[in-house]
């Protein structure tokens, strides 16, 4: 088992230092050639969380959103808040782009108060392991501009084109 934890580790280490060192248009093509990297990254990334990482940041993502999603203004209850409310349009909704996503733990994390909460999520990553997922280069969204209202980098401005990503969040933000 501790073999198999240290093989598991040695292979997230190289496959981050190559999305590191390649543009995202390299790295789609990999992981299409080859899906099952993508499990082998998240099975790594899922392993440092647990095994080194104080917590993990996406929990931290769910909480804040769960948080500001229930204020409407800048008091709650009554209580002045230092929280802002999440950005919403005239329809009360916010909608979120989580760049890199991997399989949507983000989303899936607010599920259960979607609804409530007004919140809609669009999910890319180089691969699309489950139905909450669109496979896709970050730096070439399938979203129109300024449809979205919140764009989420958790850990993935990573590739040589970095600063396309952030373009491209630009572009999709309103």
């Amino acid at each position: 088992a501790k073999m198999r934890n240290k093989l598991t580790s040695a292979r997230f280490r190289h496959l981050n230092q190559t999305l590191y060192t390649s543009s995202s248009s390299d790295a789609l093509q990999l992981f299409s050639n080859s899906p099952d990297l993508f499990g082998e990254y998240h099975a790594g990334f899922s392993q440092q969380v647990k095994d080194s990482w104080p917590q993990n940041p996406v929990d931290v993502y769910i909480r804040e959103i769960k948080e500001r999603g229930k204020i409407h203004d800048h008091r709650l209850d009554g209580q002045s808040t230092t929280k802002l409310p999440l950005p919403r349009r005239k329809t009360g909704r916010c909608t979120f782009a989580d760049l890199g996503c991997g399989d949507a733990p983000l989303a899936r994390g607010c599920q259960s108060q979607m609804k409530a909460l007004q919140l809609k999520f669009h999910n890319f990553d180089l691969h699309a392991p489950n139905n909450f997922v669109t496979k896709a280069d970050i730096a070439d969204l399938p979203l129109r501009d300024g449809e979205a209202d919140v764009a989420v980098f958790c850990l993935s401005l990573m590739g040589t084109n970095w600063i396309d990503f952030v373009e491209e969040a630009w572009r999709v933000l309103r």
